[in-house]
């Protein structure tokens, strides 16, 4: 279930990592990183690929994702885990593996 800070039209994953990244006042770390999970999870594979596609687009969500990360502190490994198992292929252009 989503909160409503998190407004982001279903199916555009870079609008959801903004608007999640946006939340920070509004919700804590771990609830920011459990939207990120929950957005991963839910993005339609294909719009994944485009993003792989497009370089501005492709740096901005790398940007996002490791900024939410980095907020989990010493949690940040065992989530960057997580996130990678979720993305699959594409976690090395997102994630960056090791971390």
């Amino acid at each position: 279930m989503h909160n409503p800070a998190f407004p982001a039209p279903p199916g555009d994953l870079l609008s959801q990592l903004i608007q999640i990244t946006k939340a920070g006042v509004l919700s804590s770390a771990g609830e920011r990183y459990r939207h990120l999970v929950d957005a991963l999870r839910a993005a339609d594979p294909l719009h994944i690929d485009t993003l792989l596609r497009r370089p501005a687009e492709l740096a901005l969500a790398t940007g996002l994702v490791h900024a939410l990360l980095d907020e989990l502190d010493e949690r940040r490994a065992a989530a960057a885990a997580e996130v990678a198992l979720v993305l699959g292929p594409a976690a090395p252009a997102i994630v960056g593996w090791p971390e």
